[in-house]
């Protein structure tokens, strides 16, 4: 299924659909789908147990808020060795970032704060750097931070280019 279908998929089901976790993509990363009658969905990928991709084996445990039929909170845990002898919290979700709750609304507010800090000086920038791939070498999104930030809620490719485009490479790229 093409990745800018989901959002159509999980907007004609809404009614059904409250809450989606994926995984996975050995990082651990946020989204936000939006669906033709916007409906907004929060996307939460899971980092990996294993150590491919060179990261530290990760998992998350998730606070469940069963009448919003969303994650009320995540901690991340991470083995400080790829053996996965002892294991330690990584992060909280709501620490690190400020939100209660991984709701539509709370991702796509720190995404805006993502987008509007191409220099990578925010607290939640720095926070989402160091979380995003668990052990492994972090200064791997910071030159395509821009793109990245753009694939966290432009899911079709015309959305993805014009934002894109909008962004400080913009002029490079027309």
């Amino acid at each position: 299924m093409p990745t800018e279908r989901l959002g159509d998929i999980l907007s004609k089901n809404a009614g059904v659909i409250r809450l989606a976790v994926f995984g996975h993509t050995h990082f651990d990363e946020l989204k936000l789908i939006e669906g033709p009658n916007q409906a907004a969905f929060p996307l939460k990928i899971t980092p990996v147990l294993t150590t491919i991709g060179a990261n530290l084996p990760s998992f998350i445990v998730a606070r469940i808020d069963v009448d919003e039929a969303q994650i009320a909170d995540y901690t991340v845990i991470s083995a400080p060795e790829k053996e996965g002898h002892t294991w330690a919290k990584e992060y909280t979700f709501s620490e690190a970032y400020g939100y209660k709750g991984l709701s539509a609304e709370n991702v796509r507010s720190l995404i805006a704060d993502l987008r509007k800090d191409p220099g990578l000086e925010s607290q939640k920038s720095q926070s989402y750097i160091l979380n995003w791939s668990v052990g492994a070498v972090r200064n791997q999104v910071q030159p395509a931070w821009q793109g990245y930030v753009c694939s966290m809620d432009k899911l079709n490719p015309a959305a993805y280019k014009q934002c894109i485009c909008e962004g400080p490479l913009g002029p490079f790229l027309r």
